[in-house]
């Protein structure tokens, strides 16, 4: 009995995780995958927020993580992630070669893009260590309500090609 118990909890931990990255992928969302994604981003901060609450850190952390994976799923086009929103350091060395480029003759305001990009993470993790300070934890829930703003604001201007 225990064993049947312990493999049936197996079972639907890991029908649960597969399903978690098929919906993160995009699979289950279709024409509406980016609102999908984004409400499964809100939902584990939810679950992170709840969590952290409560004291389970490492549940907290967990879905964290979760959902920091799931956001890049948001700008996937055939497989292939076109912006990668938790690893921007490579904006920063795309930066410097838009700039070499540009001293050598080429397109002057090619290094914008990145460098706006760049900013827009030195920005957010001024403003979540800002809101970290003030308010530990709790700050999640901005987070939540961002996804939640951000999966709403999708869903209305419509599903993605």
């Amino acid at each position: 009995m225990v064993n049947e118990c312990r493999h049936s909890w197996r079972a639907d931990r890991n029908l649960r995780g597969r399903g978690v990255l098929w919906l993160a992928r995009g699979r289950l969302g279709g024409s509406h995958r980016r609102p999908a994604v984004l409400v499964l981003v809100a939902l584990l901060l939810v679950v992170a927020a709840t969590f952290s609450r409560a004291g389970h850190l490492i549940i907290a952390i967990g879905a964290m993580a979760l959902a920091m994976g799931a956001e890049n799923a948001v700008f996937e086009e055939n497989g292939e992630v076109r912006i990668g929103l938790t690893y921007m350091t490579g904006a920063l060395v795309k930066v410097g070669q838009q700039l070499a480029s540009a001293a050598m003759g080429g397109d002057h305001f090619a290094w914008a893009p990145y460098l706006m990009l760049w900013a827009g993470l030195v920005c957010g993790a001024v403003a979540g260590a800002t809101a970290y300070y003030a308010l530990d934890l709790s700050a999640l829930w901005i987070a939540v309500a961002a996804a939640g703003t951000l999966a709403a604001t999708a869903a209305y201007i419509g599903p993605s090609p």
